[in-house]
C-alpha cells in the first residue's frame, strides 16, 4: 500500500475520519491525524507509514515490538521462528505472508486441515494473478491425506460449470510435509471468472406493483 503524498496528508483535517461507508476491510479504515504523524486505523489494528511503499500494521499487543523495529532496535521476524518459512518465499513478490497455526485453531478447521501447523504464501501480480500457497502439515503422511482430499474436492469443481481452462491453471502438489497450491491466471481467465460470477448472480427481485389509484 503506497503512502499518501505529503500534500494529501497535510490536507487531511478530520481525526479518524472514515474512508468509506462500504463494509470491506479497506473501506472500513480511517486516518487519524491528531498526532505527530498520521495513523491508519483498521478496526483493532494501527498502521504507520515507514517508507515510500511500506505500511507497518499491527494490533495493540504488538505495538512495543513494532515501535522498536521503527527505532532500529527490534528484531525482524525474518530472524525469529518464522525464518525458515520466510526464506522459502519467492523473491520479488509484492504481497506475501507466513505464520504458525496454533493447534487449537487448526482443529477448528475442516478435517482435511486439522493437522495444519504452518502456512506461507505470496501473490504474483506481474502477469495476471498468481497465487502461491504452502500448507505445512504435522507430518508427510498427514500432508498426503490432505492432498488427496483437496484433489477430490478440486475434481468436484469440474462439474460446477467452471471452465476447464481455468481449472487447468491450478496445481496441487506435495513437498515433504508441505501441501502446495499454485494458481496462475492470465487476464483471459480472470475475465472468464468475472463473467461466470456475473452469470451466477441471482436476478433482482421484481419491483412491487404500484398501488391502485383511489
Amino acid at each position: 500500500m503506497s503512502p499518501p503524498s505529503s500534500s494529501a496528508t497535510a490536507s487531511a483535517s478530520a481525526t479518524a475520519s472514515p474512508v468509506s461507508k462500504d463494509s470491506s476491510p479497506i473501506a472500513a479504515s480511517s486516518l487519524d491525524t491528531s498526532g505527530a504523524e498520521p495513523v491508519v486505523v483498521l478496526r483493532s489494528a494501527r498502521g504507520r507509514i515507514v517508507g515510500p511503499n511500506v505500511l507497518l500494521l499491527g494490533t495493540a499487543g504488538w505495538s512495543q515490538q513494532l515501535d522498536a523495529l521503527r527505532a532500529g532496535t527490534g528484531a525482524s521476524a525474518a530472524t525469529g521462528p518464522l525464518q525458515p518459512l520466510i526464506a522459502r518465499i519467492a523473491e520479488g513478490r509484492p504481497i506475501w505472508f507466513a505464520g504458525q497455526v496454533p493447534t487449537k485453531a487448526a482443529v477448528s478447521l475442516a478435517p482435511a486441515l486439522s493437522g495444519l501447523e504452518q502456512v506461507r504464501g505470496a501473490l504474483d501480480l506481474s502477469d495476471g494473478l498468481g497465487v502461491e500457497l504452502a500448507l505445512g502439515m504435522r507430518g508427510e503422511d498427514v500432508a498426503g491425506a490432505t492432498l488427496a482430499e483437496l484433489k477430490r474436492q478440486f475434481e468436484a469443481l469440474r462439474g460446477a460449470g467452471i471452465p476447464p481452462a481455468i481449472l487447468d491453471r491450478v496445481g496441487l502438489g506435495q513437498t515433504g510435509r508441505e501441501v502446495t497450491i499454485e494458481v496462475r491466471l492470465g487476464m483471459a481467465e480472470i475475465a472468464a471468472l468475472h463473467g461466470l460470477a456475473e452469470a451466477m448472480r441471482p436476478a433482482p427481485a421484481p419491483a412491487p406493483a404500484p398501488a391502485p389509484a383511489p
